[in-house]
């Protein structure tokens, strides 16, 4: 590349000037590679902050895989909006090898604040029609949030209106966030009263069936017949 030819790979311009810096929009280099979602391209970006020895130290921790853009939005929110599984999991994977995954850090900066208008990474989910359930379902539970947390997200209400799930773009995601958020809020009323017993529904035999494979607590894939 022209940075190699020039002597400026492993300086420390090149990292901070390049690697590490912002658009005017709160961009990295990487985010913008994610968000455009070409997987070549990405893969040449992520080999320069390789090359440039970035991606153990702290700087592109707390620059690159924590950065929020001006919006509020988070560089696995960017691989979220893109709507490819394969993606998701990709830069999922850079957290893991970050051991992001499960910390408070990583819980508060990246998967429980909202961006702009109360968007968070469910409504990002929920306007997905390439995403299917048991995809979610697995991404979701690796990352070992509380249930509490679970709900919080579930309930958020962009623009104040509307809660993550949308039926017209995809109604497998929307039917297993609608049924998580009762069954949250079943557990958390018992856990906050231990005596609370529930209410007893009358369901019928399709509700009996969607019972079984929906619910973020459950963990379970939905089955198409």
């Amino acid at each position: 590349s022209w940075y190699v030819k020039a002597g400026l790979i492993n300086t420390q311009d090149y990292k901070q000037t390049i690697l590490l810096n912002q658009t005017n929009d709160g961009f990295t280099l990487l985010q913008d590679a994610v968000k455009n979602g070409n997987r070549s391209l990405i893969k040449e970006v992520k080999s320069w902050y390789e090359k440039a020895g970035l991606i153990n130290t702290q700087e592109y921790k707390q620059t690159i895989l924590l950065n929020r853009t001006n919006d509020g939005f988070t560089l696995l929110q960017s691989a979220v909006i893109n709507g490819n599984a394969s993606l998701i999991k990709e830069v999922k994977s850079w957290y893991e090898n970050a051991k992001l995954i499960g910390t408070d850090e990583f819980n508060q900066n990246v998967i429980l604040k909202s961006a702009k208008n109360k968007f968070n990474i469910l409504h990002c989910f929920g306007m997905l029609n390439r995403i299917t359930v048991p995809e979610f379902t697995k991404f979701w539970k690796s990352l070992r949030l509380e249930p509490r947390d679970q709900y919080k997200l579930l309930t958020e209400k962009a623009m104040g209106k509307f809660m993550p799930g949308n039926k017209r773009k995809n109604s497998d995601l929307f039917l297993f966030f609608n049924t998580s958020r009762k069954q949250l809020k079943k557990q958390l009323k018992k856990q906050s009263n231990p005596n609370f017993a529930g209410e007893k529904k009358i369901v019928n035999k399709k509700h009996k069936k969607n019972r079984k494979t929906v619910g973020i607590l459950n963990h379970q894939p939905s089955r198409k017949s």
